[in-house]
């Protein structure tokens, strides 16, 4: 049996590697959801891992937050302020709250964590909390509020006008978004005012939201250079915005410079265009093409997502271009397999095939 001495050892490393674990799996989840194409098969399964070192968290109740604390004070990162911000709002406790607002309010990007803490449980115990924040005087706060409703999709009306006109820069580019993801049109003048607003997130989201609410290619224009920087959420409105000939034209332009070559092939995929297949297979035997044209590729027959051996690690299969390329990382789509797999569905023109087999 084990002596009482030993459990109060054992338990503090138990909640200790449950809290680390959380943190990593939130923040794997976090990435891939946002990979390019989203993995989500293997966030699915991430998703049952990450709920299970949840429950343990949950279980231990307050016991809980010093190890969720002292991770963060090793890696003050997304993951972790996740884990703050579930337990916190587990507990329904206002200091602990107000603590994780702190960590949030002190590092960039690690609000990430705090608002997949709001979107990861169910949104009815926190509306009021929601609501105070969106009201309030504390603009951290208020821009957390509005992401908060972003996530959720939901509407918050009359405030919503106020905040895009926000003294705080992140309130505005936050209220940007929301309005562009609610479909706020008639919000769109307020919108486009914000285009040449002096903070750079604010007129990225305003000209996001502005695609959303159909001002075109203004709106379009002004995410052209973080697209070009490589923003694939940049990238997507300016495709969206159309029309399609323009953006034919605009992604020609980008494939004609070598350092923009890339976006241009990953924005074939976004057309919707299938008989861009055998252009792509051609881009894949490029190494710094390969990764572009297989997100575009999976874009366009997500189905093959779910074949094995269409994509590879291994330089020997994907051919000798490759071996002379240090900086290639991740599965790479193999040419050859992707061009067998789509000549066995007829998805290739005739003419190719011909021409490839003599």
């Amino acid at each position: 049996m084990t002596s009482p001495s030993i459990r109060v050892r054992i338990i503090p490393d138990v909640l200790r590697e449950h809290a680390a674990l959380a943190a990593f799996q939130w923040a794997q989840r976090d990435s891939l959801a946002a990979a390019d194409p989203p993995a989500g098969d293997v966030v699915a399964g991430i998703d049952a891992r990450l709920e299970s070192n949840l429950d343990a968290l949950r279980i231990a109740g307050g016991d809980a937050w010093p190890f969720a604390i002292e991770q963060w004070g090793a890696y003050p990162e997304k993951g972790e302020l996740f884990v703050i911000g579930f337990l916190a709002l587990e507990n329904r406790d206002a200091d602990l709250i107000e603590q994780a607002v702190g960590f949030a309010r002190s590092q960039p990007d690690a609000d990430r964590g705090l608002i997949g803490a709001f979107r990861w449980l169910p949104p009815a115990p926190n509306a009021a909390l929601v609501r105070s924040w969106l009201g309030g005087a504390d603009p951290t706060k208020r821009g957390l509020a509005a992401a908060i409703l972003t996530e959720y999709g939901v509407d918050p009306g009359d405030r919503l006008p106020r905040l895009i006109d926000d003294d705080s820069a992140y309130v505005r580019a936050q209220a940007c978004r929301l309005a562009g993801t609610v479909g706020r049109r008639d919000l769109a003048e307020q919108i486009q005012a914000r285009f040449d607003d002096v903070a750079e997130p604010v007129r990225f989201w305003s000209g996001w939201a502005g695609v959303k609410l159909g001002l075109g290619t203004e709106a379009a224009e002004r995410l052209k250079p973080a697209a070009i920087e490589g923003s694939l959420e940049a990238l997507r409105a300016v495709v969206e915005a159309g029309p399609e000939t323009t953006v034919r034209a605009w992604l020609g332009g980008l494939f004609e410079a070598e350092p923009t070559r890339a976006i241009a092939v990953r924005g074939a995929g976004m057309l919707g265009d299938r008989g861009v297949l055998t252009w792509l297979i051609r881009q894949m035997g490029v190494p710094t093409l390969a990764p572009a044209a297989g997100a575009a590729f999976l874009q366009l027959f997500p189905e093959a997502s779910r074949e094995e051996g269409l994509f590879a690690t291994d330089l020997d299969v994907l051919g000798e271009a490759f071996q002379q390329d240090d900086g290639l990382w991740g599965e790479l789509p193999v040419a050859a397999r992707i061009k067998h797999w789509a000549d066995e569905r007829g998805l290739l023109p005739r003419r190719t095939i011909r021409a490839d087999s003599h």
